[in-house]
């Protein structure tokens, strides 16, 4: 149903009847408005959907589809009030919270505390006096203990536990921990007595006893025990093999005292410097006490060498060698390291290695710093001697040929003037306390 128009209007309703309209006209065009409305009231348009819900503070907001805001809404806020350990005898009000044993409660009515604390206590009529918010776990660490101390069960109940100390208080320089009785745990600090210590007699001893004050009476009522008849079990890396005292004591007097590491001293002045490229001797005289000091004087620029040679002893175990090398420098400024490197080779009776190669090599960095100051440097990593011929391990009565070189130029040697070699301190370890 449409309506009728006076004028024309060709973008809104058209074309118009171009007079004035008829009462029925009029009337109709009422008509159809009141049609539709009444239409559009008995079916209206549903509302926009709710998209989400926002919380801002204690603000509330409902968001809608059509981007449309209800709120802000109050919302309600629990106050509590803190009190603390609760009391006795005092005054609580509805929303108070207050620690007890561990937890914390809630109260949940008005009222006036009683003389001990009952988490389980009403107003007479079966309403709760407080609520538990947060409570500690059943196996919580009881308060207090001081350093040191350790957990213990108090009683048999579960979780009942204390603070104790460890081991008994008490006790002086030399004491040790012992059992007081059968009773678990009753210990004391008490000194060393010969009848409380065990003893078991090795086979064949003459000895029954079985503490140590026993074998000290029978010992002391005549005779004594064969050392032979004393066993022992050698440590990792003695070298004993004897599995009784006599014995083992027998092995050391054979090893005798001079066994293990030995030095020999080679000074500069008994070393030979290398015709191609070797060092310079040199000769420095103190200004005052004219103490006489000779060197060889190792260059800066262009590696240079020098060597000596030792018939190492009989007892050497021809194994391993290691080195110090005692230095000094002149004046200098800055840049102080120092690359020294030794090389070492076995040359055999009987055999013709003299021209051999130099061997294997140990090479440390040394820094000086000091002008006319006397440096020595940490042992050596160990250097494996081998034979020049065979490169087997050397033979007795062989001559090992040690060639000691600065290692320059080279980026770890830094120091611009000469190195003052004094000498060579060898390293080695004797097997037996003669050359025989």
């Amino acid at each position: 149903m449409s309506f009728s128009y006076r004028t024309t209007d060709l973008a809104k309703w058209g074309v118009g009847l171009l007079r004035k309209l008829h009462a029925v006209e009029i009337d109709l065009n009422w008509w159809s408005a009141e049609q539709r409305l009444a239409t559009l009231e008995s079916a209206p348009a549903p509302p926009p959907a709710i998209d989400h819900f926002e919380s801002i503070g204690t603000s509330f907001y409902v968001h809608f589809v059509d981007l449309s805001v209800m709120g802000p809404y109050a919302l309600p806020v629990a106050k509590y009030n803190k009190r603390g350990q609760w009391a006795p005898f005092t005054h609580y009000s509805v929303l108070d919270t207050f620690i007890e044993n561990g937890a914390t409660y809630e109260t949940l009515l008005d009222h006036d505390s009683a003389a001990t604390f009952d988490a389980n206590a009403t107003d007479g009529s079966g309403h709760d006096l407080y609520s538990p918010m947060f409570e500690s776990p059943g196996n919580s660490l009881p308060t207090g203990g001081a350093v040191g101390m350790v957990m213990s069960k108090s009683t048999t109940a579960n979780f009942a536990v204390t603070w104790s100390w460890k081991f008994p208080e008490g006790g002086t320089t030399g004491k040790f921990l012992r059992q007081a009785s059968n009773t678990q745990d009753d210990t004391e600090w008490a000194t060393p007595d010969a009848t409380e210590i065990g003893f078991t007699p090795v086979t064949g001893s003459s000895i029954s006893s079985s503490t140590v004050a026993g074998a000290l009476e029978e010992l002391a009522s005549g005779g004594a025990v064969e050392a032979n008849h004393v066993s022992y079990t050698p440590g990792t890396g003695t070298g004993l093999t004897s599995s009784n005292v006599a014995a083992a004591l027998d092995e050391l007097g054979a090893r005798g005292s001079a066994s293990g590491k030995q030095t020999i001293w080679v000074p500069a002045a008994g070393m030979t410097p290398l015709i191609t490229d070797g060092a310079a001797p040199n000769t420095i005289e103190t200004s005052t006490t004219k103490t006489v000091i000779k060197t060889l004087d190792f260059d800066a620029t262009t590696a240079e060498a020098a060597q000596f040679e030792v018939a190492m002893p009989k007892s050497w175990d021809k194994g391993d060698v290691s080195f110090r090398v005692f230095w000094s420098h002149a004046a200098t400024t800055v840049d102080f390291d120092v690359s020294w490197t030794i090389y070492a080779v076995a040359i055999g009776p009987n055999t013709s290695g003299f021209d051999e190669d130099v061997g294997g090599h140990a090479g440390f960095i040394s820094t000086g710093g000091v002008t006319d100051t006397l440096y020595v440097t940490d042992l050596s990593d160990p250097l494996t001697v081998l034979d020049a011929t065979s490169g087997l391990t050397p033979s007795d009565n062989s001559i090992v040929i040690f060639r000691v070189e600065r290692s320059s130029p080279s980026t770890a040697d830094t120091m611009a003037i000469d190195a003052r070699l004094h000498g060579i301190q060898v390293v080695y370890t004797a097997s037996a306390a003669t050359d025989d």
